[in-house]
């Protein structure tokens, strides 16, 4: 079955929190092999993290009350400190414009992670913050990068405005089988 073979998806960006208990995030990105990554020169590398970064500092900024952001400068945003208490469990969900088949090892998306923390929603990307890390593919026919994010999320943090929306919407949403 073809998702959305009359109607193509334009990339987008999205975020809201998730039922209360993670936070996600969808890039209009495609995701990075490993193959491509090590051939990506450390430039290119610091150039991607930079894009991503402006736009989770965008998302945040939409997103927090103002008393739980530090500062917003040149440098970036800076939070007072992470959206979750402990250690988090990460999943990407990758989806692609074309339909090749791909191999699910092989993508890494250790750009966007060390934007994350670099923006400060959470500490760090060691065992000690992030418990499991794991990548899905989606058949939705668009070039994205979701992190989803599930812990326990500190949600006096965000604005009431920030969608709360259920997993399984956005499995759904991303062509997830399941």
């Amino acid at each position: 079955m073809d998702l959305n073979a009359d109607f193509p998806i334009l990339p987008h960006i999205a975020y809201g929190t998730i039922e209360n208990m993670g936070f996600y995030i969808t890039l209009p990105f495609r995701g990075i092999s490993l193959n491509q990554y090590k051939k990506l020169h450390h430039g290119r590398v610091k150039s991607l993290r930079s894009q991503y970064k402006s736009i989770i500092d965008l998302i945040m900024v939409a997103s927090l009350k103002k008393n739980y952001i530090k500062d917003f400068n040149e440098n970036g945003l800076i939070l007072n400190g992470p959206l979750f208490d402990g250690s988090i469990d990460i999943t990407w969900v990758l989806t692609f414009l074309l339909s090749n088949t791909r191999d699910v090892s092989n993508y890494t998306q250790k750009t966007v992670l060390d934007s994350i923390v670099s923006v400060g929603i959470i500490e760090d990307d060691n065992e000690k913050f992030v418990f499991s890390d794991k990548t899905i593919f989606g058949h939705k026919k668009v070039d994205s990068i979701t992190c989803i994010m599930t812990g326990k999320l500190y949600k006096q943090k965000f604005l009431v405005s920030v969608p709360d929306v259920k997993l399984n919407n956005i499995l759904d949403y991303l062509g997830v089988v399941k």
